[in-house]
């Protein structure tokens, strides 16, 4: 009778953990991630790519979503993923913590138009403030709330966070009375347009889509500050990657608007601002730590970059 209840208890035991790891992918299942953005997983975008990878490696490509570029920072620490689409400023946040587990490969590009705002972020203010540029900002008195996206943003975080520092504001919490945090580019925009906040960063394409389809609202704001194109962020994967695994993901993210143009237009629309973007093309970690040094001193991106980063 013990031998039966220890045999029924193992049974019972082993079948507990193959319904554990069925939920999770196998070894020979590939992950492809990325991060939420306002309310989209962004999933759908990525599977039409999920399913190229698949027929190309020979391997199952499971797609994930996480709900934020933090605990997709959170998740490549843990090695939970293959193949992760991250942010600018999410690939820095990580690559302040560490260099070793992921590499950056290829990244979308637009078309060489340096007149056009592709993806550039810019700050906007209530039309009716006396100041005409960043620097008008250090004089700001009085109750005054000051809007970014979110915490992870590039265009609507990072980059204006430099921007000001430049401009004399190493710290917008010392100055404006009150930050807060959108979650989207729109609802920072928006939150300007109606009052609800004196200043705001976002992304320009937001305040230029606003100004081509309503001239009247977007008459409400003026642009204070807008910056350089910026670098979209890299497709990382994994180090310890097969080597034949990695080469055959490049090589389909680099012919993908041609081989296979519908993944690419789904991808696109998954971030609004790779509108744009023709192509894939290859990018090193140097590439980014290139362009952030034009903007500020390593001493302030690293700051700013602490500041924002997983604990």
């Amino acid at each position: 009778m013990k031998q039966l209840m220890w045999l029924t208890a193992l049974l019972i035991t082993g079948s507990f953990h193959s319904t554990v790891a069925a939920g999770q992918p196998s070894r020979d299942t590939l992950v492809l991630a990325t991060y939420q953005y306002s309310t989209n997983t962004r999933t759908a975008n990525l599977q039409p790519l999920a399913l190229t990878l698949q027929q190309q490696l020979g391997n199952p490509v499971k797609v994930m979503s996480y709900p934020s570029v933090q605990q997709l920072i959170t998740g490549l620490s843990k090695q939970e993923v293959d193949i992760a689409f991250i942010s600018t400023m999410g690939y820095l946040l990580y690559d302040q913590q560490s260099q070793k587990h992921y590499t950056p490969t290829v990244s979308l590009q637009f078309p060489p138009d340096t007149a056009s705002d592709h993806y550039k972020s810019c700050i906007v203010a209530r039309h009716d403030f006396a100041g005409t540029d960043i620097r008008s900002l250090q004089a700001v008195k009085g109750k005054n709330t000051f809007a970014f996206v979110n915490k992870g943003s590039t265009s609507g975080n990072l980059i204006p966070r430099l921007a000001l520092s430049g401009a004399g504001i190493s710290s917008p919490e010392a100055v404006f009375s009150d930050i807060v945090y959108t979650g989207n580019h729109k609802s920072a925009l928006e939150g300007v347009i109606n009052g609800q906040y004196q200043f705001a960063a976002l992304g320009k394409e937001e305040y230029a889509t606003l100004r081509k389809d309503n001239p009247a609202a977007a008459a409400a704001v003026k642009v204070l500050w807008s910056s350089a194109e910026i670098p979209l962020g890299p497709v990382l994967l994994r180090a310890d990657m097969k080597q034949k695994h990695k080469t055959q993901v490049v090589r389909a993210l680099l012919q993908l608007h041609q081989q296979q143009p519908a993944a690419f237009d789904a991808i696109k629309a998954g971030w609004t601002e790779a509108r744009y973007a023709t192509a894939f093309k290859p990018v090193t970690r140097a590439s980014y730590y290139r362009f952030l040094n034009v903007q500020s001193t390593p001493g302030v991106v690293k700051e700013i970059l602490e500041q924002f980063g997983v604990m």
